[in-house]
């Protein structure tokens, strides 16, 4: 917040000063979750998301082990999801990427 002198801002506008300033990807990220309603009105709520997708990247970044079972593996990432704060939908775009089970 020193950084970029966001106190003397109001909540919406240290939003949009971050936003201006990152990079595509979490401008994606910022933009669908406002589309979807789902972003928090309070800025201490909205910076640690935003601190947290900034760091993880999403849950792009949580990986299935190579011996892991497919149920262990879905656990695992709506335990992330949820520690994060995800809906479902989120859930559902990592898995429609991944390579479905083959057995």
């Amino acid at each position: 917040e020193e950084l970029f002198e966001l106190a003397k801002y109001s909540d919406k506008q240290k939003v949009a000063a971050i936003i201006a300033r990152c990079d595509q990807s979490l401008q994606t990220w910022y933009f669908e979750r406002g589309s979807q309603q789902s972003l928090p009105t309070e800025w201490s709520e909205f910076k640690e998301m935003f601190i947290q997708q900034a760091a993880d990247s999403g849950l792009e970044k949580v990986e299935k082990y190579k011996d892991e079972s497919w149920g262990n593996y879905l656990k695992r990432l709506k335990m992330e999801a949820q520690r994060r704060k995800l809906d479902d939908n989120e859930v559902l775009k990592v898995l429609k990427g991944r390579e479905a089970p083959s057995k």
